[in-house]
């Protein structure tokens, strides 16, 4: 319960899971250098906000859920019950980051920085 951030430096800091009950959980990748190929990312809070700052070179492939609330994917914005987002933003630099977001109520929000 509260509020978690993690603002890994380099792409071996990253977590392959990040989970929080309830509060806001804030991801920023957007200082990493990611690797070439897939980096896999998956983030779960039960009630609240879960925010995802993704680097500006790399391409995003990311899947956003809430059972009760918003999910906004790089500008793209769906609210209700049950919401399921699926967006793929290329960037053609070899690098991609996988994100599976969820959040039982609350939002799910992915900027690029």
């Amino acid at each position: 319960i509260g509020s978690r951030s993690d603002s890994p430096a380099v792409a071996q800091d990253i977590h392959s899971k990040y989970t929080l009950g309830i509060g806001k959980l804030g991801l920023d990748f957007s200082n990493v250098k990611l690797p070439k190929g897939q980096t896999f990312v998956k983030a779960t809070v039960g009630i609240g906000d879960l925010r995802v700052t993704v680097p500006h070179n790399a391409t995003v492939d990311v899947v956003g859920r809430v059972q009760a609330g918003d999910v906004t994917l790089l500008n793209q914005d769906q609210s209700g019950t049950h919401v399921r987002s699926h967006i793929v933003d290329r960037t053609g630099s070899g690098r991609v980051i996988v994100l599976d977001l969820r959040t039982g109520i609350g939002k799910v929000e992915v900027t690029r920085w």
